[in-house]
């Protein structure tokens, strides 16, 4: 569901005029999402019972606590190619 919902952000702001559709862009927006969502993993042990219940380690900033770098990376990695993926199936439908 948070799959369609943020190809469709990424489709208003493009529709707005913030960049374009290619594949450049796609990875931009992709990047920016990897940012913001990295960093809001950080708050999950506050939100998250398991964590408050020390059963589940918290994930930490960017998942660094549950992977390290190859979690950062992939994280990065997953996000830039979700976004070219969403501005070259959007670049059919304009």
């Amino acid at each position: 569901m948070m799959v369609m919902i943020f190809a469709v952000v990424f489709a208003a702001l493009w529709n707005a005029g913030i960049g374009s559709v290619n594949i450049l862009w796609g990875a931009i927006f992709g990047a920016a999402h990897w940012l913001v969502s990295g960093l809001m993993m950080g708050g999950v042990g506050m939100m998250h019972a398991g964590v408050k219940a020390g059963t589940v380690d918290a994930p930490g900033v960017y998942m660094t606590n549950n992977g390290g770098m190859m979690a950062f990376m992939g994280g990065l990695i997953g996000h830039i190619l979700y976004g070219i993926t969403v501005a070259l199936v959007y670049s059919f439908f304009i």
